[in-house]
C-alpha cells in the first residue's frame, strides 16, 4: 500500500462551534481543553506517525466528530486516574496495539470507580506474586478486579486494517478537487460479512486485497459525487457499503464473530484458574469485554456450573461481568447489553460491593441482574 503519511492535526480544532455543540451545555472550556490536551500528550503526532498498525490510529488522528468524542472521553479518563499508583504501566499499555484494549477497558473501569469516590490502585500485587488488573476502595471495603479483553483473531486483526485504510482513503478525497466542496458531508462505510473471504490468504495477500478493496471503493465514490447530487448510499464491490450525507457523523463498522465463537472462546481462556488472579481474602470481580454479541441466559447456563465447580478455589470471585465495546458518545452503544453471572458459592455478595453497584449503573444491568 506504500507509504501513508498521516494529515497534520491544527492545534485547537475542537474549539470550533460544531464541536463544543454536541458537548453537555455548561461544560467548561477549560475542562475541554485540558482533556483533550491530555489525550494528545498521551497520542501526540509524532506517535502517531510512527504506529500506523495501532487499532485506535484512525480516531486519533483524523480530525472529525469521531475523533473529538474519542479523545474527549479517553481525557476525561486520564484525567480521573492521573494520581492512582501505577498509572504509567497503563499509559504504556495503551501505546501497544496488542494490549491496547485491554488497557482502555481497564482505565475506563478505573476511572469510573474513581469518579464515583474510590481510592484505584493499578496491578496490586497478590499473595500468590501475581497481579490483578485494580484494586478499588471504599469505606474501608477492597475490592480486586480483574479485567479481560478476549484478544481478536489473525482475521479482525487484518479486518482493523482495512477499517483505517478506508477510512483515510475516503477522508482524503475531500481534501482534495474536485470533491472539496462536499467537505461537510459525513460518511458511513459498513464492511459485510463477505469480507472474510477476501481477507482469508497470507499476510502479502491480504495486503494485495486490501488496495484493492481501497482503491475500488475510492474510485466508486469519486464517481457517485462527479455524477449526482448526495446523499448516496451504494455498494462499493463485494463487501463495502457507503454512505455519504450531510448531518452524520463518519465512521465505519464491521461485522461481528458469533456469539457462540466468542463464548467458547471466552469460557477457554478466562474461567481455568479465576481465583488464582485475585485476593484470596477479598471480594473480586472478573470483568470481561466482548466485541462480539454474548447471550445472556446461554452465557449463565455455561458460566454458572464452571463457578460452581470451582467451589473454595474462587470463593471470593462475587460475579463475572460480561460487557461490550461500546461507540463514543453521543449515542453510546454495544452489540449486547451489560449483564453480570454471579457465583453461586461467592462468599462476598455481588450486590453488597459498591464497585459491582457503580458497574451496574454506567453499564445498565438488566433490572433482573
Amino acid at each position: 500500500m506504500g507509504i501513508v503519511t498521516l494529515p497534520s492535526i491544527p492545534e485547537g480544532w475542537w474549539r470550533k462551534d460544531q464541536y463544543r455543540r454536541i458537548l453537555p451545555p455548561g461544560l467548561p472550556t477549560d475542562l475541554v481543553d485540558a482533556a483533550m490536551n491530555r489525550a494528545y500528550e498521551v497520542f501526540g503526532p509524532e506517535w502517531c506517525q510512527g504506529n500506523l498498525p495501532h487499532p485506535a490510529i484512525a480516531a486519533i488522528s483524523l480530525p472529525g466528530t469521531l475523533s473529538f468524542h474519542f479523545m474527549f472521553e479517553l481525557g476525561i479518563d486520564l484525567l480521573s486516574v492521573d494520581k492512582c499508583l501505577r498509572y504509567g504501566r497503563v499509559l504504556k499499555s495503551l501505546h501497544k496495539p496488542r494490549e491496547y484494549f485491554a488497557a482502555r477497558t481497564e482505565l475506563a473501569v478505573a476511572a469510573t470507580l474513581r469518579r464515583n469516590g474510590h481510592e484505584v490502585e493499578f496491578q496490586p500485587l497478590l499473595p500468590n506474586r501475581k497481579r490483578a488488573d485494580l484494586m478499588a476502595e471504599s469505606y474501608g471495603r477492597t475490592v480486586y478486579i480483574e479485567i479481560k479483553k478476549l484478544l481478536q483473531p489473525d482475521a479482525r486483526w487484518v479486518l482493523d486494517r482495512l477499517s483505517f485504510a478506508l477510512l483515510l482513503a475516503i477522508g482524503e478525497i475531500f481534501r482534495t478537487e474536485p470533491y472539496s466542496n462536499f467537505q461537510s458531508l459525513g460518511y458511513e462505510i459498513k464492511v459485510t460479512e463477505a469480507v472474510f473471504g477476501i481477507l482469508s490468504g497470507d499476510k502479502a495477500s491480504n495486503e494485495v486485497a486490501i488496495s484493492r478493496i481501497v482503491s475500488g471503493t475510492v474510485e466508486e465514490a469519486k464517481n457517485r459525487l462527479l455524477c449526482g447530487e448526495p446523499p448516496f448510499c451504494f455498494a462499493a464491490g463485494e463487501c463495502v457499503h457507503l454512505r455519504i450525507a450531510s448531518g452524520i457523523q463518519s465512521s465505519v463498522s464491521e461485522p461481528p464473530l458469533s456469539p457462540q465463537h466468542e463464548l467458547r472462546r471466552s469460557l477457554a481462556q478466562h474461567f481455568k484458574s479465576p481465583g488464582a488472579q485475585l485476593h484470596p481474602d477479598h471480594a473480586g470481580l472478573l470483568i470481561i469485554e466482548s466485541s462480539s454479541i454474548l447471550e445472556p441466559s446461554a452465557t449463565r447456563s455455561q458460566v454458572e456450573p464452571l463457578l460452581c465447580a470451582l467451589g473454595d478455589g474462587a470463593s471470593q470471585l462475587s460475579a463475572a461481568v460480561f460487557i461490550p465495546v461500546y461507540t463514543s458518545p453521543p449515542v453510546r452503544y454495544g452489540l449486547f447489553r451489560a449483564f453480570p453471572v454471579l457465583n453461586p458459592k461467592a462468599r462476598f455478595p455481588a450486590h453488597e460491593l459498591r464497585p459491582f453497584q457503580v458497574l451496574a449503573g454506567s453499564h445498565a444491568f438488566a433490572t433482573d441482574c
